[in-house]
């Protein structure tokens, strides 16, 4: 039987990369529970991300924060103090799958806990290493509530029966910063007769050699098509981890590198491109290895206006009109060449798509849409008791 109590449990947030500005949406969740729900603190455990990429250790990244938000100083704390606010009664939360063994202690104290569930962190689908992590979370006396961000991960949990429906959030989407939420695009000028230079873009961390997981050997293919068979003034640009030696001769000249970019430095470059490309694979480069749609870069690059052309190797997508307000592409590079061709053929057509895709992004990843049911369900969490 579970009963409302008249005063509510401390929300504790749990994370291997919190406050790091590197982990974008994760620091936009983690900011709004604090903000929102009274009390609730941030313990962080340098894990996966240890420092940022700017080279600041955890107490300098601590300190940025509370100078960064006087209102919510001291609230984000490290995990070697976490027993100097010991409090006897706490609801926990935490994100990706390999937390469960970040802060196993922590949960095998039976205290009450939720999580989201996203893809990646450990959460490798139909692997042996995987499912057994899945099945000591779900086995946790404490565990409450589970969220999910795609409907393949929820069918997946219920199909192998690592727990119930009623257990398990749907919220489609991921978390933005609120940045890209109230970033805004002048209306065009443009007429369909008109050129402009066409600035095409592809960002991601590499997380393997070569980055198939994230299409890179495709975006630079699609690159190639179109210069070798097009006369469009276009441009190309590349942001995240990766080396120059992924370009030969032919892409060299017309593509820039942009290295790794934070929130502030993407909403200048965004709000500088016209196309974005993500033929992200699943099962790449392990069986299992599978992405969110769109990425969360493709959707602050649509926030931006960008439109936005990404694969749904799932098929995930029943939100975004396809043809209006995003493109959905398969992973030839041939075909991607033609139908981005296709489209910068008539900037009018373009720009409608650009300007479409901001408005359906902005709804489908505002905070209403995103925040607000998780923070209702983590308050609805903190006032039960089992």
């Amino acid at each position: 039987m579970v009963d409302q109590l008249e005063s509510p449990r401390r929300l504790s947030l749990l994370d291997n990369s919190f406050p790091d500005p590197l982990s974008a949406f994760r620091y936009a969740e983690f900011k709004s529970y604090l903000s929102s729900i009274e009390g609730s603190i941030a313990f962080c455990k340098p894990g996966s991300i240890s420092t940022s990429v700017d080279g600041r250790a955890l107490n300098e990244l601590i300190d940025a924060f509370n100078t960064e938000n006087p209102d919510l100083k001291n609230r984000v704390v490290s995990y070697e103090h976490r027993d100097l606010h010991a409090v006897p009664d706490e609801l926990l939360y935490f994100v990706f799958l390999n937390n469960v063994r970040t802060f196993r202690p922590d949960l095998n104290q039976g205290k009450p806990f939720a999580f989201t569930l996203y893809p990646g962190g450990d959460f490798w689908p139909y692997t042996r290493e995987t499912n057994p992590l899945l099945r000591e979370v779900f086995a946790h006396s404490g565990f409450r509530r589970v969220i999910v961000n795609q409907a393949f991960s929820r069918d997946y949990l219920l199909n192998c029966n690592f727990c119930r429906e009623e257990q398990i959030t749907l919220i489609p989407g991921v978390v933005v910063p609120q940045e890209f939420l109230l970033q805004t695009r002048s209306e065009p000028t443009l007429k369909k007769d008109e050129l402009k230079t066409v600035n095409i873009c592809f960002a991601a961390y590499k997380y393997s050699e070569g980055g198939r997981e994230k299409g890179l050997d495709i975006f630079l293919d699609v690159a190639r098509r179109l210069i070798t068979t097009t006369d469009f003034d276009m441009r190309f640009h590349l942001v995240g981890d990766w080396e120059k030696d992924v370009l030969d001769d032919t892409l060299k000249p017309f593509l820039t590198f942009h290295g790794v970019m934070q929130t502030n430095a993407l909403l200048d470059f965004f709000s500088e491109m016209d196309v974005f490309i993500s033929p992200n694979r699943s099962g790449e480069p392990f069986q299992g290895r599978f992405d969110g749609f769109p990425t969360g870069t493709a959707v602050q690059a649509g926030l931006c206006g960008v439109a936005v052309f990404a694969s749904d190797c799932l098929q995930q997508n029943y939100y975004l009109r396809d043809g209006e307000e995003i493109v959905v592409i398969n992973h030839s590079a041939t075909e991607i060449g033609d139908v981005v061709a296709s489209w910068m053929q008539d900037h009018v057509r373009l720009e409608s798509l650009k300007a479409a895709g901001a408005k359906a992004f902005r709804r489908l990843y505002g905070f209403e849409a995103q925040m607000k049911p998780r923070i209702e369900l983590l308050t609805e969490l903190l006032h039960l008791r089992s």
